[in-house]
């Protein structure tokens, strides 16, 4: 018959599975439970009243499955050959319909047994009792009784029927299979269950009619143009060979449209043989698929088969095939594409038959496929992903015809490569403070777990493993490392996979590698002149460019004037300050790398009087006098800004400071944001100043200058800039301006409490724990936990075990033990485990716990427990299963006894405990849905017996 083309053809296969599903299904086939019975009226090995249940797998299937009563055996029909030729079964079930909201119906039909190729022989007739007990069948009726016809099943009903040996057979439909529509595999599992008995009284009455069989063949299986077919069969009744039987036939093409027909009678050996002519059965220049189907009635009995043939395809000439792949390599998860095209004599030919098949390196078939050329002489495989890793040959075969070729290609198919995303120190730190890194690691998009970190610094390796979300987290003590650049290796690997590697540069400031803020001046100044100072900034003595540095400049009258700026190409931040008021001066300048705050040394100038001039010319500038800001608050506490603004005179050739007065009214601004804003040079004038802002509030200095700013910190932790802002409130010509500024930490307050499963332990038990860290305000309103606007930065927890108490000894969890979960704005939670060793001292422990943030302050706290020894113990179990039974001088397990799980449960040293309670699940193994809990009690002497019943 020809093959449909599919990708992955549906699987139909038959179960018997007895009540006692574990034991049979796990030993049957090993015990003789399917031996041969062949003799009509043989004793069954199978007791009368047994349930079985049929299983069918659906889908494009092309095959139906069936179950053969004498036989004890599966039989399929529609493939290349039987699974089993020596196989007569009585029927095969097809059940095509569910309808389940009505009682489970299920709607179904016998096909009758297989003759020749054709799948639906015939309708095996059966009696629908209605819904009876099985026991209430005790007659066998006549196969004349008009009762029999063709039936469809419905739970709850029993139905009779005969099999080829003559016994009638009663079937009561228990049940849907229970596992209708699970999946299993590519395909859907269905099926029914009933419970069937012999009825006694078996033979039905012989003479006339009786079961009529029919076998058709043909000469050969293709032919080419022109030739003439012999089509020839036997007819059969009750297994003999049948003489006059008139023989109907039709030939049909491909596409079911009658042809042709004609008639043939068997000769005295039940045989009969006819010609298809070529022009006259068969059609000129035809060229396909023809199907002969033939029928016959005798005694009242019908019987029919049919045979398929290939007609006109033989050509001269031999055809070739091309094989590609749409590349070389493949990852493990990639589905190969294989591509080919057919041709004969140079030109694609259509309709050629394809057989792919895929061997691995031990030429073992790991997948196939067929197909035919479609109208260009092309086909595709698109093979479904492998789950291995080396070379597999692809080989082809293609016929057409009496022709064949073939042609074969090597892919090679790797580990799916992991990929890695890596997280580090956003900047440099100081040596002692944690190091915390981390990641994700993935294939194709979907987080890897239990994969292994392996990280390498200074020659040394760590490791620990991903999440089952892919991610990991790792903390390195820098307390004995020297200051410098570091590079972190990490490589990532899991079996089955391509590794993946990566590294995390960093900086670890301390001594040897260090940030220094030097200033210089002159030491001696004339009032009235620009004193120039100059700031340098190096990292390992060698120039740190472009890098933001703060000079706070104090005057002889307490004043501190604020100068912001950047270093150059050399490392310098330089500027000029008009000195006027004689006395001395202090400079000092501080600046951020990274979150490493450094701090120059101070650097003082004298400033030194000159008599007054003849004549002044002067200037009014104003100043922003006392200015004081909070450098660090927590999330939701004031921030306070404050300073007075004076206009102040000043002597234009010398700088003297002639008077300053104070200025109320004016309109002064505060800005904070995560960055400094640098405004243009005319602000006031063109209006261009940063209003884009976290916070911009507006006060008015009263009548002594004073301004005075108190808002909250906002909702968000880090580094903050703040810069005031005024402008003369209502300018002649163009408007006099000033600021000043500084920057703010802002954090977060956190509290935590420490939770134990249990506080009391015994020697292999798991200890687990959970730590619960709660902000004093949300840190992330609006659930943006992602945003960096809104984080609780890296957090570090370490965790160490002390005891007993009176030794001291201390026991550190590793970071995989250790799992950080963060429910956004609200809290965080930090799981741990440790599993108790069988050689810890029996006393009270004592866990403590540090957690160290980077937008929070460090907590500490920590809670006890008690371990007590646990005498060790000895389980021993010894399963007996069933008792046998001999039939015909067969031994066997006898499935219908109940088999016993036995043992017997003492310390180390042999000494029984008694009345223990005694726990065990039992899994089927084709079947691990299928569970049964078994409980029992030790006797006084530590012994158990649990039965399986």
């Amino acid at each position: 018959m020809k093959k449909g083309k599919n990708k992955g053809k549906h699987l139909s296969t038959i179960i018997l599975t007895v009540l006692l599903i574990s034991v049979l299904t796990s030993w049957s086939a090993g015990l003789g439970i399917f031996s041969p019975v062949t003799a009509q009226g043989a004793r069954f090995k199978i007791h009368q009243g047994t349930t079985v249940t049929l299983e069918c797998f659906y889908g494009e299937g092309s095959y139906f499955d069936g179950y053969d009563f004498s036989e004890q055996a599966v039989q399929r029909v529609l493939e290349g050959t039987p699974d089993k030729p020596n196989l007569n079964p009585d029927f095969y079930i097809y059940e095509y319909q569910y309808i389940f909201n009505q009682n489970h119906q299920i709607i179904g039909e016998l096909l009758g047994p297989k003759s020749g190729d054709d799948p639906a022989s015939g309708w095996v007739l059966i009696i629908d009792y209605g819904e009876v007990g099985i026991n209430a069948v005790t007659e066998v009726p006549s196969p004349s009784d008009p009762r029999f016809q063709e039936q469809g099943f419905q739970v709850g009903h029993t139905y009779g029927m005969f099999t080829k040996e003559g016994n009638y057979v009663v079937l009561h439909i228990d049940s849907q299979y229970p596992y209708m529509q699970i999946e299993y595999n590519d395909w859907y599992k269905d099926g029914i269950t009933f419970t069937w008995k012999y009825v006694s009284g078996q033979q039905p009455p012989t003479g006339n009619g009786g079961e009529l069989g029919m076998e058709l063949y043909s000469d050969k299986e293709e032919y080419a143009l022109g030739e003439n077919p012999v089509i020839y069969g036997i007819v059969t009744m009750n297994d003999k060979r049948v003489e006059g039987a008139v023989i109907n036939v039709q030939v049909l093409n491909e596409y079911g449209v009658v042809l042709s027909g004609g008639s043939a009678k068997t000769d005295e050996n039940g045989e009969f043989a006819l010609t298809l002519r070529y022009g006259i059965e068969i059609p000129e220049d035809y060229q396909g698929f023809l199907e002969v189907l033939a029928n016959t009635s005798y005694m009242g009995a019908e019987a029919e088969a049919g045979v398929e043939i290939a007609y006109g395809f033989i050509v001269e000439g031999e055809i070739s095939i091309i094989l590609t792949a749409d590349k070389d390599e493949y990852q493990t998860g990639e589905a190969p594409m294989i591509t080919g095209m057919v041709t004969l004599n140079g030109e694609p030919i259509e309709g050629a038959t394809i057989i792919l098949q895929a061997f691995d390196e031990d030429e073992e078939l790991i997948a196939s496929y067929e197909d035919e050329t479609d109208f260009e002489g092309e086909f595709v495989w698109y093979m479904e992903p492998i789950n291995y890793v080396g070379e597999v040959r692809i080989v082809a075969m293609a016929f057409y015809g009496e022709s064949s070729a073939e042609a074969e290609i090597t892919i090679r198919l790797t580990g799916a490569a992991l990929s890695l995303e890596l997280h580090g120190p956003e900047g440099p730190i100081k040596v002692g403070e944690y190091l915390g890194i981390g990641g994700w690691v993935t294939c194709m998009g979907l987080p890897v777990a239990d994969a292994e970190v392996r990280m390498e610094v200074m020659g040394k390796i760590y490791t620990t493993h991903t999440r089952d979300d892919g991610g990991f987290a790792y903390y390195f003590d820098t307390r004995q490392w020297q200051g410098g650049e570091y590079v972190i290796k990490v490589t990532v690997s899991k079996e089955g996979y391509k590794p993946a590697t990566g590294e995390i540069h960093f900086t670890l400031i301390g001594e040897g590698y260090q940030v220094k803020v030097k200033t210089y001046a002159e030491e001696i100044y004339d009032a009235g002149t620009e004193a120039e100072i100059r700031v340098l900034v190096t990292l390992k003595e060698e120039p740190l460019q472009y890098q933001w540095i703060q000079v706070n400049v104090t005057t002889p009258s307490g004043e501190i004037q604020n100068f912001l700026g950047e270093t150059d190409e050399n490392g310098l931040f330089i500027f000029k300050l008009l000195v006027v008021e004689a006395g001395n001066y202090t400079v000092k300048a501080f600046t951020y790398y990274g979150e490493v705050l450094v701090i120059g040394e101070e650097k003082s100038f004298r400033v030194l009087a000159e008599p007054p001039p003849s004549s002044k010319s002067t200037i009014i500038i104003p100043v922003i006098v006392d200015f004081n800001a909070s450098t660090r608050v927590k999330v939701g506490e004031a921030i306070e800004v404050s300073g007075r603004l004076m206009l102040r005179e000043v002597e234009q050739s010398t700088g003297e400071v002639l008077s300053q007065i104070p200025q109320s009214g004016w309109k002064v601004e505060v800005f904070m944001d995560r960055w400094w804003q640098f405004y243009g040079e005319n602000p006031c004038l063109n209006d261009e100043y940063y209003t884009g802002s976290w916070l911009n509030q507006t006060v008015i200095t009263d009548d002594n200058g004073t301004f005075h700013f108190k808002f909250l910190a906002p909702p968000a932790v880090g580094d903050f800039g703040l810069r005031v802002w005024t402008c003369e409130p209502s300018p002649v010509y163009q408007p006099k301006c000033v600021g000043n500024g500084t920057y703010i930490r802002v954090y977060v307050g956190a509290s935590a409490d420490i939770e134990l499963k249990k506080n009391q332990y015994v020697s292999n038990e798991l200890l687990e724990g959970t730590i619960t860290v709660f902000p004093d305000m949300k840190v992330a309103p609006g659930g943006d936990c992602n945003s960096p606007w809104h984080s609780w930065g890296g957090l570090e927890t370490m965790i160490t075990i002390i005891g007993p108490r009176g030794e001291e000894r201390v026991y550190e969890l590793p970071s995989s033990n250790i799992t950080v979960e963060k429910f956004c704005e609200d809290f965080v939670k930090i799981r741990f485990q440790w599993s108790i060793s069988d050689y810890l001292e029996a006393g009270d422990y004592e866990i403590k716990a540090t957690i160290i943030g980077d937008n929070i302050e460090m907590i500490k706290l920590g809670t006890v427990f008690e371990l007590k020894k646990a005498s060790r113990t000895l389980l021993t179990v010894h399963p007996e299963l069933c008792g046998e039974i001999w039939s015909e001088g067969v031994g066997a397990i006898d499935p219908w006894s109940p088999g016993f799980i036995t043992g017997n449960y003492t310390d180390m040293d042999g000494a029984p405990i008694p009345r223990a309670k005694i726990n065990i699940t039992a899994v089927n193994s084709d079947n691990p849905v299928q569970k049964i809990q078994l409980n029992g009690i030790t006797d006084s002497n530590g012994a158990f017996k649990i039965s399986l019943e």
